[in-house]
């Protein structure tokens, strides 16, 4: 599923993160790769929907880049590795403030 940037998308997300928890009994670990400011709408709706995601810089996910043979780029495959990353625990998550250090940030900007 694409989500974009709108409250109905990040509800409909919301709702298969659910069903996933309610099948799978366990809470899903959400990982994002860093998007300048985009990724920041999502990290916050998903932290005050009571998620817990992690931000990655995507140095770390470009890491795992030659494990295939052939060198295919995608959103699906780059999300599978930065899943592989997460699995092995090879993932830093970045420090992201709360959302009033972001805000203070911004003015000062």
């Amino acid at each position: 599923m694409k989500v974009y940037h709108t409250h109905t998308d990040f509800e409909k997300l919301l709702e298969l993160l659910k069903t996933a928890e309610k099948e799978l009994q366990v809470k899903p670990f959400i990982v994002m790769e860093s998007t300048g400011h985009y990724h920041k709408l999502l990290f916050y709706f998903l932290r005050n929907s009571g998620y817990d995601a992690s931000v990655v810089n995507p140095i770390q996910t470009d890491s795992i880049k030659n494990i295939g043979i052939r060198k295919v780029k995608s959103d699906k495959v780059d999300a599978k590795k930065v899943a592989l990353l997460a699995r092995l625990g090879e993932i830093q998550p970045t420090n992201i403030p709360d959302e009033d250090i972001l805000g203070l940030r911004s003015l000062v900007r």
